[in-house]
């Protein structure tokens, strides 16, 4: 996804435009959130804005954004993680490191 408003923007559009579009998409799909790579997590917290539960700018890299998101892994062994996330946009999303949190 191009950054339509410039570098100075980049934060304000993640926050204001492309989360609002995430969270229509994943509250679509029951709350849940699929990468790229198919590994699928339970967002509902930060979806119902419970504390703790976040999804965070941290940055913008060729084309993409960059941000951290507080979730639940949905694998054979389901924890609360937080995940490093690459968003080239709403539907482009993909997971670049999970972390137990």
């Amino acid at each position: 996804m191009t950054n339509p408003v410039g570098k100075a923007g980049r934060k304000e559009f993640f926050d204001g435009v492309l989360a609002t579009q995430l969270r229509k998409r994943w509250t679509g799909n029951d709350n849940k959130f699929v990468d790229t790579a198919g590994r699928a997590f339970d967002v509902t917290g930060w979806i119902n804005d419970e504390p703790g539960w976040t999804l965070v700018f941290s940055g913008y890299d060729n084309g993409a954004y960059l941000a951290v998101l507080a979730a639940w892994s949905l694998d054979d062994d389901p924890r609360r993680v937080r995940c490093a996330l690459r968003v080239e946009d709403a539907d482009t999303v993909t997971v670049t490191l999970v972390s137990n949190l």
